[in-house]
């Protein structure tokens, strides 16, 4: 059995491209996994965010009918349980199109002793009703790299703190994306280019490994080139305070023809720009 959650769209959700925004879908994520904890036992609402993939299908357009996310469980554990989700809106043939194809990682938590904890019978046996075996085993992080181009001091604003007092796991996007859009402008520049050409986002990976909470002073983000293809460019990054991680990424992205809607190569100078950031 699938939960559906049927989440309203805001103008406010849309980027450059008209689209809605790759870090938007995270927040329908956890609106529709908030819908189904509560249906669940109380404890449930309380489990914290391990780690989350997401595919990107087809681009999202505004609406005013809200878009349909479907929620099930594909894996449970001691101490842990993973979600599958599908976000999808109405086709021109009257079908359904499917947006976005999503899992999320969630681990017991006790806040009281701010330490992971065993799943109750009873959380097991509630989720057990949406079981679906859909789980995709998760791929290893690469090994970091930190240097000058692709450092970005992420600043921590009031707003971005939820009611744990800790920065909410959408937050942690959009900060990968500040310093991925920085990290390329600066490539760009060096390639001696005016602007990126287009480039959209087919998959991100995140792992969350420590909280990020409100200071005056920035967490360190790096951002590096894993692997480049012919149209496509594998980036990792991760959020840092010293020597502590407090998440990591890999996050793929695939340069596009406007006018074909296909993806296409980049630029040669570009390429050779992005050649030497992979070192």
């Amino acid at each position: 059995m699938r939960h559906n959650y049927a989440c309203p769209l805001r103008w406010a959700d849309l980027d450059a491209q008209g689209h809605v925004n790759n870090v938007v879908f995270v927040d329908y994520l956890q609106e529709a996994r908030a819908d189904l904890s509560a249906r669940g036992p109380e404890a449930l609402a309380g489990s914290v965010l391990g780690g989350q993939r997401l595919e990107y299908v087809a681009p999202l357009m505004f609406s005013f009918e809200p878009v349909q996310v479907d929620v099930w469980v594909s894996a449970v554990s001691t101490s842990s349980y993973t979600l599958g989700y599908e976000v999808h809106g109405p086709a021109a043939d009257g079908g359904r199109t499917v947006h976005l194809r999503a899992s999320s990682t969630l681990v017991g938590y006790d806040f009281a002793t701010q330490r992971t904890r065993a799943l109750t019978d009873e959380e097991r046996s509630f989720l057990s009703a949406y079981a679906e075996d859909t789980e995709v085993p998760a791929e290893p992080f690469g090994e970091p790299r930190h240097d000058e181009l692709g450092h970005y001091a992420v600043r921590v604003r009031y707003s971005d703190i939820d009611v744990a007092g800790i920065v909410n796991n959408v937050k942690h996007l959009e900060y990968f994306q500040e310093g991925r859009i920085q990290v390329l402008d600066r490539v760009a520049k060096a390639a001696g280019i005016g602007g990126w050409p287009p480039v959209v986002l087919a998959r991100q990976d995140v792992q969350y490994r420590r909280p990020i909470r409100l200071r005056p002073e920035p967490y360190d983000a790096w951002t590096w080139l894993e692997r480049l293809g012919t149209t496509s460019m594998v980036l990792g990054a991760e959020i840092r305070d010293g020597e502590t991680v407090h998440a990591r990424g890999r996050f793929v992205a695939v340069f596009v023809d406007l006018e074909t809607n296909r993806s296409a190569s980049p630029p040669d100078e570009l390429r050779e720009a992005l050649a030497r950031m992979a070192g």
